[in-house]
Formats: C-alpha cells, sequence, structure tokens
C-alpha cells in the first residue's frame, strides 16, 4: 500500500510540469525576427563587404523581407518543410526584383544561425557554385 502511494504521489508531482511544458518550435517559428548578413555567396563569389554590413533578413509569418540600408529591396512569400533531408525553404517573390519568380533552397538552422542556399532549381548542397546562392545569416538580438 505504501509503495503504491509513493508512486500516486511521485505521478502526480510531475504531471503538472509536464502539462506546463511549451511544446517544441517549428523551425519557421525559430525563423521568427532579425538576421544580420554574415557571409553571402553568389556564383562562386562573395557579396561585397558594404552589404554584409547593411543587408537585413527579417521573417515575420510566412513573410521574407530583405533590407539593404534599411531599405526594403524584396519581399518573398516562405514555405519551409523540416521533414525533408536537407531541409528545404521554397520562397515566391512578392515585391521587388523577383516578383512573381518561384526560388528554391536547403537550409541548416543551428541555435543563432541560419544557413541558406537558393537557386532557381532546389540545391542538393550547401555551396554558392552555380546558380546558387548560399547565405549565413545571425539573429540578430533584441536589446
Amino acid at each position: 500500500m505504501l509503495t503504491r502511494r509513493t508512486f500516486l504521489i511521485v505521478v502526480l508531482s510531475i504531471l503538472p510540469g509536464l502539462a506546463l511544458a511549451e511544446p517544441p518550435q517549428s523551425d519557421e517559428e525559430k525563423f521568427q525576427g532579425e538576421w544580420a548578413v554574415e557571409k553571402l555567396e553568389v556564383q562562386g563569389k562573395s557579396a561585397p563587404p558594404e552589404f554584409l554590413k547593411t543587408g537585413k533578413y527579417v521573417f515575420k509569418n510566412q513573410t521574407l523581407s530583405v533590407y539593404e540600408n534599411d531599405q526594403s529591396v524584396g519581399v518573398s512569400e516562405i514555405t519551409v518543410d523540416s521533414t525533408q533531408t536537407p531541409k528545404t525553404i521554397d520562397l515566391t517573390g512578392k515585391e521587388g526584383e523577383g516578383t512573381g519568380k518561384m526560388m528554391f533552397g536547403i537550409y541548416k538552422l543551428e541555435d543563432d544561425r541560419l544557413i541558406l542556399c537558393i537557386g532557381g532549381s532546389r540545391p542538393t548542397e550547401f555551396n554558392g557554385a552555380g546558380e546558387a546562392g548560399l547565405l549565413h545569416l545571425k539573429r540578430i538580438m533584441a536589446e
């Protein structure tokens, strides 16, 4: 009898903590916020250093906005699939130079770092060769 009671007390003391635990975030939720450009390589060439200093990517809901010098240079609708290997992201241009264009990519998300490789056709590896662009982003922490 004492063993059952002890077991019941242990179980009942654990259950409230389990119920309050937040469900794991999806990758799309983890994307949310502002990201600074650490590295950008397109067709094997690195982006100019000034873009690395002034470029910013902002994810909000299913939208990606790209800024240079705080000016919007493009907006895309995104679709993320974290069940694929590698994980995939699709972009549909809504504003700016890429309006109406579809781009396909793969991504890696590790803590406050996001690596995207995007092209007209879906890349299979993370490099900026050929028509693909390789982008390394770092989350901008709120002050």
